[in-house]
């Protein structure tokens, strides 16, 4: 059995699923933005956009199109851009 990543965003911990130790950077930036995409739902895209365009670190537009039950994914959101400008 593959052992589990945990991605720490503000102290809890994130378990990505069909993410394993030995995929490549690209397999693993994929399985976030799914698991995203699953978890958020149709808000992804939009709340995914507002981050990049948003020029101040508190993320309000996204807030508001994520509304208070799937804020907390804004911290995996802003990690999925940094990897994907990082690695793309």
């Amino acid at each position: 059995m593959a052992k589990r990543r945990f991605l720490n965003i503000n102290g809890q911990k994130f378990v990505i699923p069909g993410m394993n130790e030995r995929d490549t950077t690209g397999s693993k930036i994929e399985a976030l933005r799914t698991y995203l995409d699953k978890e958020i739902g149709r808000e992804f895209v939009d709340a995914y956009r507002a981050i990049c365009n948003e020029k101040d670190d508190d993320y309000s537009e996204a807030k508001r199109i994520l509304g208070e039950k799937k804020v907390k994914f804004i911290p995996l959101i802003v990690q999925l851009i940094v990897c994907e400008d990082n690695y793309y």
